[in-house]
């Protein structure tokens, strides 16, 4: 099982996944049972729903994290979210 932290940097937002350097903006991969939790480095609050998996995370405020997801889909499933908040702020998981 792997952590995976997604920090959600900039106005407006992108999702940049740290400890995946070569991963696009806005992606980050994970294996089934990994864990992504998601950091505010921005100063704006944020509230990331994953589409179709869970409920929202409930509202991030700057300086904070998420509670963990822990991932439970299938290989070759791609989990969009996105920032309820700010509906153009989009990001994936993509499950290896």
């Amino acid at each position: 099982m792997a952590i995976w932290p997604v920090n959600i940097v900039g106005n407006p937002a992108t999702f940049v996944a740290p400890l995946q350097p070569n991963a696009p903006v806005g992606t980050v991969y994970a294996d089934q049972g990994d864990v992504v939790f998601w950091n505010n480095t921005t100063a704006q609050n944020h509230q990331i729903s994953l589409l179709g998996a869970t409920p929202s995370k409930g509202i991030v405020t700057p300086a904070h994290q998420t509670d963990a997801f822990v991932v439970t889909e299938n290989v070759g499933t791609t989990i969009a979210y996105n920032c309820v908040l700010h509906p153009l702020e989009t990001g994936k998981i993509i499950v290896t």
